[in-house]
């Protein structure tokens, strides 16, 4: 199905018929909605994507870009490797953590005035600053010498989280240029284990 069954003119009214087709096509989407070995979770009316099991027929993340995968070379069962992968169009290099924390969250810094990337890991991930921004990827335990995944973050996560972003773009006929009307993301709450979790 698409959300348009012709594509929009410039100048068309936001009243016009097509868009509330669009805008209830895009609300049946949301409403349909199925993940793949999770589920939507629609608490506070706000979509968070789940991942109830990431094993069997699941997504095999040790073949994702920045997937991980727990004792990458079969001899230290409490060594996690992060895939390369990239998050905004930068690229962010492969990292082996050996051993991984117990409890810790590994996440991305990345330095804002040069848009170096750096994975690394702490039990808290700080807030967005004028220096660095941040992006939560996995949270690992540790026991017995064995490491196992508590928390895969969705995808939400390596979005801006509280930066601006795009909302709008609009041809203005009389000046001849697109304008762009832009907002500040909010912060949004994971789902963890039945606990919120706001967003770094």
């Amino acid at each position: 199905m698409r959300i348009f069954d012709t594509k929009p003119k410039p100048g068309m009214p936001v009243s016009h018929r097509a868009f509330f087709q669009a805008f209830l096509r895009m609300a049946k989407a949301w409403e349909k909605l199925e993940v793949a070995n999770g589920h939507v979770d629609w608490t506070n009316g706000m979509p968070t994507i789940v991942v109830d099991s990431a094993g069997g027929d699941g997504l095999d993340l040790s073949k994702a870009a920045l997937g991980y995968k727990i004792d990458p070379d079969g001899d230290d069962t409490d060594e996690v490797r992060i895939y390369a992968g990239e998050i905004d169009r930068i690229a962010v290099s492969e990292t082996n953590f050996q051993p991984v924390t117990n409890g810790y969250i590994v996440y991305v810094r990345r330095t804002r005035s040069n848009n170096t990337m750096l994975v690394t890991s702490a039990a808290s991930v700080p807030a967005n600053d004028t220096t660095y921004i941040y992006y939560r990827l996995y949270k690992f335990a540790v026991s017995g010498g064995v490491a196992t995944l508590t928390t895969a973050y969705r995808p939400f996560d390596i979005d801006t989280c509280g930066e601006e972003v795009v909302t709008d773009i609009r041809y203005d006929a009389t000046t001849k240029q697109l304008q762009k009307k832009t907002t500040k993301v909010p912060a949004w709450t994971m789902i963890e284990g039945g606990q919120a979790e706001d967003c770094p």
